[in-house]
C-alpha cells in the first residue's frame, strides 16, 4: 500500500536531523569542514515549479551530466529515462505503538477544516500581533489536531519514508552507502513518539508539549495530539559525484554534489548541493 502524504514531512525530517546529528566535528574530509565553515543557507524563495510529470521516479535519473540553474533551481538538461530513486529497498510496518497519553484515546476528528483538501485533522484560528512592526496585524493559522477548547485526544498517523544513500565516485563506481537503518530505532524512540515529562503536560510526546504549551490558557486539560510512528517505505538514492551548474550569466560550471565527513561516534555525515537535494528529495516527496 502506498504510504499517505499527509505527514510526509517526517521523511525529510528524519533525513535532515540524520544529517544535522553529524554536522558538528568533520575529521576526515578537509573539503568537508572547509564547506562548513563557509557555507551559508542555499534556501531560495524564487525556485519555480516543477513539472512532475516529467521528474516523477521511475522517469528521472540525476547523473554527472545533469545540468542545474543557478537561479531557479530547475533541470535544465541531461536528465534520463531510467529510476534514479529505488523504491524496491524494502518496505516494512516496524514502528512502535506505545500508550498514547496513559491509554487514554477518546477523540479521533475524521478530517481537517481546510476547504477542498483531504487531510488529517486540523483547527484554524488567528491572533494580532502584540508589538514589533506587525502589532495590530492579524495572522491566521491551520495547526494539525482538535480545537484545544473541544478538548480530547486526536491521533495522527506519522508515515515515514526512510532515505539511505549510495554515493558515487566521478567514474560512476560507490565511494560508499550510507544507510538510515543505524537511526531508525534512536528516530523511532526520540521524544518525537516517546512519551516523557513536561512542564505542560505528563506523559506525552514532544510535540504535544510543544502544542500544549502554545494553548495553554485556552485548552481543556485532556487535550493532546498524538503522532503514532509507522515505518512504510524505505528508498536508496543514488548521489552522481557531480553535477552542471548554469550560472545567471549562462556560464555552465562542474559543481561537486556531496561532501563527506566522519563524526565523533564515527558515524559519516554528508553534505549536498541544494539544487540536488531539492530535485531528489521533492521527486521523492511527488512519487509517495
Amino acid at each position: 500500500m502506498s504510504p499517505s502524504p499527509k505527514l510526509l514531512f517526517f521523511a525529510v525530517l528524519f533525513f535532515a536531523f540524520t544529517l544535522s546529528s553529524f554536522a558538528q566535528k568533520p575529521s576526515t574530509d578537509p573539503e568537508a569542514a572547509a564547506a562548513i565553515v563557509n557555507g551559508q543557507a542555499g534556501l531560495s524563495s524564487n525556485v519555480t515549479p516543477v513539472n512532475v510529470q516529467q521528474t516523477q521516479p521511475g522517469q528521472l535519473t540525476i547523473g554527472s551530466d545533469t545540468v542545474f540553474d543557478a537561479v531557479t533551481g530547475g533541470i535544465v538538461g541531461g536528465v534520463r529515462n531510467n529510476a534514479s530513486v529505488n523504491t524496491a529497498a524494502g518496505r516494512s510496518q516496524a514502528g512502535n505503538d506505545d500508550d498514547l497519553v496513559n491509554g487514554d484515546v477518546r477523540h479521533t476528528p475524521p478530517g481537517g477544516t481546510i476547504d477542498g483538501l483531504d487531510t488529517v485533522a486540523t483547527f484554524g484560528g488567528a491572533f494580532a500581533a502584540q508589538a514589533g512592526p506587525s502589532q495590530g496585524q492579524v495572522f491566521k493559522f491551520t495547526m494539525m489536531g482538535n480545537h484545544p477548547l473541544a478538548g480530547g485526544t486526536t491521533v495522527i498517523p506519522a508515515k515515514i519514508d526512510e532515505v539511505s544513500l549510495v554515493l558515487l565516485n566521478a567514474d560512476g563506481s560507490v565511494f560508499t552507502t550510507v544507510p538510515v537503518a543505524p537511526f531508525e530505532q534512536l528516530f523511532l524512540e526520540s521524544p518525537n513518539f516517546e512519551p516523557l515529562d513536561y512542564r505542560s503536560g505528563k506523559n506525552i510526546e514532544y510535540s504535544d508539549a510543544v502544542h500544549r504549551a502554545q494553548f495553554f490558557n485556552r485548552m481543556a486539560k485532556d487535550w493532546h495530539t498524538v503522532l503514532v510512528p509507522h515505518v512504510v517505505n524505505k528508498v536508496s538514492i543514488t548521489v552522481p559525484r557531480f553535477v552542471n551548474v548554469r550560472l545567471s550569466d549562462g556560464t555552465i560550471i562542474q559543481a561537486r554534489s556531496y561532501f563527506t565527513g566522519t563524526a565523533a561516534d564515527g558515524s559519516t555525515f554528508v553534505l549536498m548541493l541544494n539544487l540536488l537535494f531539492n530535485a531528489l528529495f521533492d521527486n521523492e516527496v511527488v512519487n509517495e
